[in-house]
């Protein structure tokens, strides 16, 4: 594993789950959004050939190489002399090779689900007044990046969802919770989520647990309404006996959080007890799922949703947390 310890493990919490690269952004198989197989290119051309394989590609193509290259598995620009020799150490890494023969034999000829992904993707832009979806593409990282979001471009880092069996994942110190998530099933669902969140405002650094709540809530939902039919265990990545308990204690979470003030609360450590990718939720106990808080959110965001009677694309542009609790009446 000599060259995935060299690169440098780049994972940014764009949401718990997942690093991604993100640059500045502004149902049915759409023939028109091809998901491009980077992975399938890169091992098919010599290193030394990759910068004239580069300028013959589209520019969302090359523009998501250059990301690759210096932001995922950090070889460098490729004006420096010694780029192409560390790519080409990548592409013949014995770990690397590994994982292109394992990708290949899950994801070879196509993705389970591309169709929706390409769907949502389509229903998503239009919610959004957007023109065109985004490209979808795969790649191999080298265990750091799961997705990066370019301007009109979604990567998926095919790597992060070759089965939990993968003995690397446990190797590179990634928590049990987290290597469960790493089964093909929960690929389409995340993805759809890494894009959605670099379509929505987040949180701001002066937001309430209110505001995170609802925020995250929102996405679920939305979620919910792209991937109809998709089990929440996969959209929301909980397992049955977790939504179980979610539901049990929901009255008991939500009273918890009122006695205790903790709704307007902007205490940062609150918040990410609460928001945040984890084992179970401290505050309520280590038999709670983690990120309980935005299982709270997606509850209101839905009682709102079903009570205003308004349309996806409104809920995207409604973004006063305390308005939506207020018109939501939500009472577990």
């Amino acid at each position: 594993m000599a060259l995935v310890r060299k690169l440098p493990k780049l994972i940014i919490s764009l949401l718990f789950i997942f690093g991604s690269v993100s640059c500045n952004r502004q149902g049915e198989q759409n023939d028109d959004v091809a998901i491009f197989r980077f992975e399938k290119e890169l091992f098919n051309i010599p290193a030394n050939a990759f910068n004239e394989w580069r300028q013959e590609q589209p520019e969302l193509i090359q523009d998501f190489s250059r990301a690759f290259t210096e932001y995922i598995i950090r070889t460098g620009p490729d004006t420096l002399p010694e780029s192409l020799i560390l790519l080409d150490e990548f592409t013949s890494d014995p770990v690397i090779m590994e994982l292109k023969r394992m990708s290949d034999s899950l994801y070879g000829q196509e993705i389970a689900d591309a169709g929706r992904l390409m769907g949502a993707l389509e229903k998503f832009t239009l919610w959004t007044g957007g023109e065109n979806p985004p490209q979808v593409l795969t790649y191999l990282s080298g265990f750091n990046q799961s997705f990066v979001t370019l301007s009109g471009l979604l990567g998926i880092g095919l790597d992060h969802y070759l089965g939990k069996e993968l003995v690397y994942y446990q190797d590179l110190g990634f928590p049990k919770y987290l290597i469960d998530l790493k089964e093909p099933a929960y690929l389409v669902p995340d993805a759809l989520r890494a894009w959605i969140l670099s379509e929505l405002q987040e949180p701001g650094m002066d937001a309430t647990l209110l505001d995170h709540m609802v925020f995250h809530g929102k996405i679920m939902y939305l979620l919910g309404e792209l991937l109809p039919g998709m089990s929440h265990t996969r959209v929301f990545r909980y397992r049955e006996g977790q939504l179980d308990w979610l539901k049990t204690h929901e009255k008991a979470m939500w009273n918890h959080l009122a006695r205790e003030s903790m709704l307007f609360t902007k205490d940062r450590m609150a918040i990410r007890r609460l928001i945040e990718e984890a084992p179970f939720t401290r505050d309520y106990g280590n038999e709670s799922p983690g990120r309980a808080g935005c299982w709270l959110g997606y509850r209101i965001v839905a009682r709102f949703m079903k009570k205003s009677g308004l349309t996806p694309p409104e809920l995207i542009k409604t973004t006063d947390s305390r308005l939506i609790l207020e018109k939501a009446q939500y009472k577990p």
